[in-house]
């Protein structure tokens, strides 16, 4: 970014009431870059300065990252990221943070057989039930149902995972809770 005021200061492309500013921001680098990167982190863009490393590469090198001709698998200085979890809409916040955690018990019945039920996770002082931490619960529905076209297809998909992972079973159970029901897609 500050490269770029740089040669736009240089080409004369800066309006001249304007270029005491620029020069105030050029000579002041650490300070704006600072203030830039607080208020970009406010705004949920995460940026990964790269200065450091173009400035070990030759001024060839240094082109070619730069025009994009040489692929350094990083953010350039002028790029950002946006998390999709960050800027999530707050309804569906608030559906992650009310999944209920669960975890699998195992019993023996009458017959002496093991089986292996999952019960709610309860507070041991007030006895509500503890919900999944966000991020668990974020994780989990991206890596395993990023796939899923249809409603009834998540249902499905959660009930053949939730053989084996206790919180699909809460999520189906969130999902097709009739006292409280969803509105499907």
């Amino acid at each position: 970014m500050f490269s770029a005021l740089e040669n736009q200061l240089n080409e004369g492309a800066v309006n001249p009431d304007y270029e005491l500013i620029a020069n105030d921001v050029l000579i002041n680098r650490a300070l704006f870059s600072r203030y830039i990167r607080d208020y970009l982190a406010d705004l949920g863009i995460d940026k990964e300065i790269t200065d450091t490393r173009l400035a070990e590469l030759d001024d060839e090198q240094r082109q070619a990252v730069e025009t994009g001709d040489l692929q350094d698998n990083s953010w350039d200085v002028e790029q950002g990221a946006v998390s999709k979890k960050d800027k999530l809409a707050f309804n569906a916040r608030l559906f992650f943070y009310s999944i209920p955690n669960y975890e699998f018990v195992t019993y023996e019945d009458e017959n002496g057989n093991v089986v292996r039920v999952p019960e709610r996770t309860t507070d041991d002082i007030f006895g509500l039930d503890q919900p999944v931490p966000f991020s668990l619960a974020w994780n989990k529905v991206m890596e395993n149902l990023w796939n899923i076209d249809s409603f009834d297809e998540m249902v499905a998909q959660c009930d053949r995972l939730g053989r084996t992972d206790p919180f699909f079973v809460a999520l189906k159970e969130k999902l097709t809770d009739q006292q409280n029901p969803l509105n499907q897609w």
